[in-house]
């Protein structure tokens, strides 16, 4: 299984997503104002899907408030059920990915909950891609 790794930078705490949710919200995360380099001079729009982000305060924001609106739309899926995900050649079709809603809102909470933390910490958050 391919993740995303978050985590405060300079600290060793991972928060782990699964790359199927990543490219489930993709979309979405192209919204967010990020940075390539570690000193914050590269401006750059969403994550870097192979490389490494970093988030400032004001990216962290808005990637918070992009989670809690997903958190919130996921909050009324059933206890089980499936994401459309990318094109499989194999089938010939999208692939469908069962998740249970708690595990995957478990992973939302993760990510919210560290933006918290770096927010009243005024930390930077580090994103490391595929």
């Amino acid at each position: 299984m391919l993740i995303h790794c978050f985590k405060i930078l300079g600290e060793k705490n991972e928060i782990y997503i699964e790359d199927n949710i990543i490219l489930y919200i993709r979309e979405t995360l192209k919204w967010i104002d990020t940075y390539n380099d570690e000193k914050l001079l590269q401006l750059n729009k969403g994550i870097n899907y192979y490389g490494i982000t970093y988030l400032d305060a004001k990216g962290i924001i808005h990637l918070k408030k992009i989670l809690l609106g997903w958190k919130k739309l996921f909050q009324k899926a059933p206890s089980y059920f499936r994401l459309t995900g990318l094109f499989c050649f194999n089938i010939n079709k999208r692939e469908k990915i069962p998740y249970l809603k708690q595990e995957l809102l478990s992973q939302l909470d993760s990510l919210i909950n560290l933006c918290e933390t770096a927010i009243k910490q005024n930390k930077i958050i580090y994103h490391g891609g595929i």
